[in-house]
């Protein structure tokens, strides 16, 4: 197809803005196609620009159900365009009125869901073809769709989040014509006299965005000094450009004050009680999206009560928990802050005191063992025993320990355990001893996992080392192992070393 060469600076301009935004950075693009103007511009840019940088083309046609004869001519015309550029081309047709029906939804956020869903499902079978493929989805939002979304969220209370929606690319979503307008894409479609469809429902009234497309705005244009697609669009990039600086900081914080364990994200408490709100905000925010995948039952509500609850409680070290809606919880335990379901506060928890050394077992248990490692199936770290005859260049971890075995000794079971948080506990070179669950307590370790901490025990049960805690005999390291070969007359017939392997 040849374009009027009036329009090279169109598209141009869409290249310069695709560059900025790093829009085109993908080995496939996946075109929206209604059929209608914004769309049929889109692709035929997108064609331009994609052949000569080497990226697939697609395109995909979404037929609501809802125009009839209209919506079947779209299809068609759509299907024609794509048969002239030579891009694959695939169309659905899809019950969007049912579907909000069944949701409760309006008709509108029905269309926009299930036309994402199929954009991805096409995106899943081009990355099972290729699945080193990276794919992107084109859609024709441009500066009049963003004007209407700006004072839509504007009314509805939005932040800079919402304010600065949509965006040139967000996640697999690109947008290359934001910065333009209507009219000139409108021209460009003229000017090479090329056909596109006109949908008669958006002249309706009835439909939110409508309603600003239709009144409010050209009621503003009237009283305006300046044309107000511009002027929102010229407050869009400047509240763009702070969002992307605050998301930055909002960005290093969260990565340099989180821990992550076994796929769990954990805050540091006392970053949020240092950061001003806008910065505090938006990391309990991010903490919610990596916990449960999304923000959608995650309101302004929710926040303030976190908000307050980590300032509150942010500073100690036992376990706090406050109920959310939704069987969720948010909880601080050790001067961290996190989030999860009801159900799952438990494993929460034990993934924090177990990265403090100690190993956690659900299930009762109690294996007796020798020199052998014993299976014990409800552990989550093997357990392995191992017989040392040579002590020398040892290699000592906080999960590791040592006893000396002495010929009278030989042949004694030890025992793996847990339920042991009533057994009294000695040090190795004290001689006070104290219940573990006081040990416990000090060690902030919280009351819902005490059972669970495991230990080993002689047959008679008395306890001789508990990991996290300490050991009343043997070394852990190379200093308790002088302190104990000083004790020692005898010179032990050999080490068993008994180690929990993370």
């Amino acid at each position: 197809m040849e374009i009027s060469t009036r329009t090279i600076e169109f598209i141009n301009n869409t290249e310069t803005f695709c560059d900025k935004y790093q829009l085109l950075k993908a080995s496939d693009i996946i075109v929206g196609l209604s059929g209608g103007a914004d769309s049929t511009a889109l692709l035929i840019v997108l064609k331009e620009l994609t052949s000569k940088r080497g990226i697939n083309l697609h395109a995909i046609h979404i037929n609501h159900s809802l125009r009839g004869v209209e919506a079947d001519k779209d299809e068609a015309l759509s299907k024609e365009l794509c048969e002239r550029l030579d891009v694959p081309f695939k169309a659905f047709k899809l019950d969007v009125k049912g579907y909000a029906e069944e949701h409760k939804v309006s008709l509108e956020t029905a269309g926009r869901i299930i036309r994402y869903q199929q954009f991805d499902l096409y995106s899943e079978e081009i990355l099972k073809v290729n699945s080193k493929a990276v794919v992107r989805i084109a859609v024709a939002h441009h500066a009049n769709d963003l004007a209407e979304t700006f004072l839509m969220n504007l009314f509805r209370g939005s932040g800079l989040e919402g304010l600065c929606s949509p965006r040139p690319v967000f996640k697999n979503i690109i947008r290359p014509f934001l910065f333009t307008d209507k009219a000139s894409i409108v021209s460009f479609l003229e000017e090479n006299n090329i056909e596109y469809a006109v949908d008669s429902t958006n002249d309706e009234l009835c439909c939110t965005r409508n309603g600003w497309r239709n009144t409010v705005l050209p009621s503003i244009r009237e009283v305006s000094v300046k044309d107000p697609i511009s002027a929102v669009s010229s407050t869009y990039s400047l509240l763009y450009e702070d969002l992307k600086y605050i998301q930055s900081e909002v960005d290093r914080t969260y990565n340099d004050n989180s821990l992550e364990i076994n796929e769990h994200r954990f805050l540091m408490c006392n970053t949020i009680a240092d950061k001003p709100l806008s910065i505090a905000s938006r990391l309990i925010r991010k903490l919610w999206q990596d916990t449960f995948g999304n923000l959608i039952d995650f309101e302004q509500t929710h926040l303030n009560i976190v908000l307050d609850f980590v300032k509150t409680n942010g500073h100690k070290k036992s376990l706090s928990t406050i109920q959310l809606s939704f069987a969720r919880k948010c909880f601080v335990f050790d001067k961290l802050v996190g989030f999860c379901d009801s159900e799952s506060l438990l494993s929460n928890v034990e993934l924090i005191v177990a990265s403090h050394g100690f190993v956690l077992c659900d299930e009762s248990m109690r294996e007796d063992f020798l020199i052998t490692s014993p299976e014990i199936p409800h552990l989550s770290i093997p357990f392995v025993v191992q017989k040392i005859e040579n002590d020398d260049n040892l290699e000592y971890n906080n999960l590791s320990w040592f006893l000396p075995i002495f010929e009278k000794e030989e042949g004694k079971s030890l025992v793996v355990t847990n339920r042991i948080r009533d057994l009294k506990f000695t040090r190795a070179g004290s001689s006070s001893s104290k219940k573990l669950s006081d040990a416990l307590c000090d060690r902030y370790v919280p009351s819902i996992v005490r059972d669970n901490v495991v230990g080993i025990t002689d047959t008679d049960g008395k306890l001789l080392w508990v990991p996290g805690v300490g050991h009343s005999r043997g070394f852990i390291d190379e200093c308790s192992r002088q302190k104990m070969m000083e004790e020692y007359k005898e010179k032990p017939l050999y080490f068993c070393r008994i180690s929990f392997k993370e």
